[in-house]
């Protein structure tokens, strides 16, 4: 599997503009493979937040208007990673990193290590934030997260578009 997503991700790498483009559809990848002959692959769309948009508080966040599709989101990634259906998660949304304890980016004011804190408490899945960053907290030991975001990309796709009149 992992030589299946080291490839995956160097055919992204040197695909330049595609890669550009096909990333900024804000997609989350989830490579299937728990049998070697019955590997998919599903896209799911999604609408996420700035990074910058703090929702500590959860209640407040769930009237922020992506919170359904993020909610929707999370429940349909736990049904397939508890059907054993998820070894990896693919991600856009952060810089080239796995997601574990030493994943130290802050999303919406939240962090690896006060989502691992409350992992367990009832309303985790109402959490607003990146969902990968959630999934890799919560199902850490079973899916392998990873954020393929490359943020040189990303800048100079932004700087493209403003030269569009």
């Amino acid at each position: 599997m992992d030589k299946l997503l080291r490839s995956s991700i160097a055919w992204a790498e040197n695909t330049g503009e595609t890669y550009e483009v096909f990333f900024r559809l804000y997609i989350v990848f989830f490579l299937i493979s728990p049998f070697v002959y019955a590997q998919k692959i599903y896209l799911l769309k999604q609408w996420h937040l700035s990074p910058r948009v703090e929702t500590l508080d959860i209640e407040i966040s769930k009237k922020i208007a992506q919170y359904p599709n993020q909610y929707d989101l999370y429940q349909k990634s736990t049904d397939l990673i508890q059907n054993k259906n998820v070894k990896i998660v693919l991600s856009e949304g952060c810089e080239k990193s796995e997601i574990d304890k030493s994943f130290l980016q802050k999303f919406n004011g939240w962090t690896f290590l006060s989502l691992e804190k409350i992992k367990n408490a009832k309303n985790y899945s109402d959490i607003l934030t990146l969902l990968p960053l959630k999934l890799g907290v919560y199902w850490g030991d079973t899916v392998k997260t990873v954020c393929v975001d490359d943020e040189s990309l990303i800048q100079k796709s932004q700087l493209m578009l403003t030269e569009i009149s």
